[in-house]
């Protein structure tokens, strides 16, 4: 199955992207309703968007066909620091303030708390994704520096030893 938007490959994931976006929506939803958690709900949103343009930047990066370069891999490193500086330490952060203090109620904290941990769980899913392809990419680089070939077992794969093998 080809990659179709970052990590969205697998079932899971969308799922995990579809129950991110139904929080959203019910959190607009109760915030319109009840009339509070505005000044909160728009940080929320304020910061889960931040990393919405270099997303984006990767996909037309993929599309032009530069999937495979030197952008597309330090695209990739932004990304991937970015979201975790701002979702996950930021986030820790606001969330950790917002919990402490008096006021807010508990449908608010369990919001925050709800958009808090979809943050962590789409961290894990870059960090597979980044570890899956850019650490086979690493593997095999070094596997062809060192001249082992596709078969790293001492034999050159047509019945003969390799030349490290046989000294």
């Amino acid at each position: 199955m080809s990659e179709q938007v970052l990590f969205l490959s697998t079932p899971v994931t969308a799922y995990v992207m579809l129950i991110h976006h139904m929080v959203s929506l019910f959190g607009l939803f109760c915030t319109t309703i009840a009339q509070k958690w505005g000044t909160e709900l728009v940080a929320v949103i304020a910061g889960t968007e931040l990393t919405n343009p270099i997303l984006q930047m990767r996909w037309f990066v993929k599309e032009s066909g530069g999937g495979g370069g030197c952008m597309f891999t330090v695209i990739d490193a932004i990304f991937t620091l970015l979201f975790g500086a701002i979702r996950l330490i930021l986030g820790t952060v606001m969330t950790v303030y917002y919990v402490r203090h008096p006021q807010p109620d508990f449908l608010g904290r369990m919001g925050a708390f709800l958009i808090y941990g979809l943050g962590w769980v789409f961290y894990y899913y870059i960090l597979s994704y980044a570890f899956k392809k850019y650490l086979k990419r690493y593997i095999g680089n070094r596997v062809q520096s060192n001249g082992l070939g596709a078969v790293s077992n001492g034999h050159s794969g047509d019945g003969t030893q390799s030349r490290a093998k046989q000294s």
